[in-house]
């Protein structure tokens, strides 16, 4: 199993938590969010064999969207 530290999930959760306690969101969505991002990048990693996945953390008004890229050519199943 790759190791669930690394830099790029470490920087990931530090920006969502900096941002969204910056946006005033309570520490319980905060918390939910970053579980819901974390599980989106540990399966890029194993399903998709994507070591660096791309995170997008978009803040819009009340609306709080993450999105988790991967390099494979397939789609999820």
């Amino acid at each position: 199993m790759r190791n669930l530290n690394s830099p790029s999930l470490t920087l990931s959760r530090d920006a969502l938590r900096d941002g969204m306690t910056r946006a005033g969101w309570p520490p319980s969505a905060i918390a939910d969010a970053e579980l819901a991002m974390v599980e989106l990048i540990v399966n890029a990693w194993r399903h998709a064999d994507t070591t660096s996945p791309v995170v997008l953390i978009l803040f819009l008004a009340n609306t709080l969207r993450v999105t988790v890229s991967d390099r494979s050519p397939s789609l999820p199943e």
